[in-house]
């Protein structure tokens, strides 16, 4: 089953290469016919970040004022969560669905393009990339200059790979330590994904890591803006003063 899959992918992907005419832009359509689709995921997810940073001191809050009852704090972030309509798990279904992807283009152009090599269409990118089944080690193979160009490739691989999580590091300082060691994990993970993937899935991922950089950073302003001119528009609550009369004395009747 999982072979019939790979085999219908390479053949609608070689057959959308034969009508743009490049294997390179075949795979840049489909990264952007995917992205489009995940669009409302994705914006979910970045909403749901948005809505962590904003909760972030109240659960840091119910943590030391519960500290040690693990049930009690568990409970009070249900609530918290409830009532902002924050959902943890929001932000892990587009990555979720993005690796399977990820996955199949893998395997297609590792183990079944190379059926199609040898005919009028050549497996490349406009000759930027010549061969979109090499991996940079086979690039380095045939030479540092043929090599180039892989490398650019492998560089925009991890570079729009862990940007989104550079910028959540600058927005939320709390939990820097953690967030510093869970970025230089990820890093070391893409480093090694680079070294062993094709060309081609470099350039699906490095193209739609950048769209997804984009959409971020616009969605980020926009909700900035609602959540600012939602402040704004609140009623102001009355500031109570407590305001204690003081009982007056008698004065003191003169005796005649």
């Amino acid at each position: 089953m999982w072979d019939g899959i790979l085999n219908g992918c390479a053949s609608v992907l070689y057959e959308l290469a034969k009508l743009v005419g490049d294997w390179g832009l075949a795979i840049i359509i489909v990264t952007l016919i995917i992205r489009l689709l995940l669009f409302p995921l994705q914006r979910k997810q970045l909403k749901s970040s948005f809505q962590m940073q904003q909760v972030q001191p109240r659960m840091q809050e119910i943590q030391t004022l519960y500290a040690g009852d693990q049930i009690k704090i568990q409970q009070e972030m249900q609530k918290l969560y409830q009532e902002t309509g924050f959902n943890p798990l929001a932000g892990c279904l587009p990555m979720l669905i993005q690796m399977p992807i990820f996955i199949i283009l893998f395997q297609v152009l590792r183990d079944k393009i190379g059926q199609y090599a040898g005919g009028d269409l050549a497996i490349s990118f406009y000759n930027i990339l010549p061969n979109l089944t090499q991996t940079v080690p086979d690039a380095f193979n045939q030479g540092v200059t043929y090599a180039i160009p892989y490398i650019i490739f492998m560089l925009l691989f991890i570079g729009l790979s862990i940007a989104p999580m550079l910028i959540q590091l600058r927005q939320n300082q709390q939990n820097k330590s953690q967030m510093t060691m869970m970025l230089g994990l990820m890093g070391i993970m893409f480093i090694w994904m680079s070294f062993i993937s094709p060309a081609g899935v470099m350039l699906y991922w490095a193209l739609s890591s950048a769209f997804g950089l984009a959409q971020q950073l616009i969605t980020q302003r926009i909700l900035k803006k609602e959540a600012a001119e939602k402040e704004e528009a609140a009623p102001a609550k009355p500031i109570k003063v407590n305001v204690e009369r003081r009982e007056k004395k008698k004065r003191p009747t003169k005796k005649h």
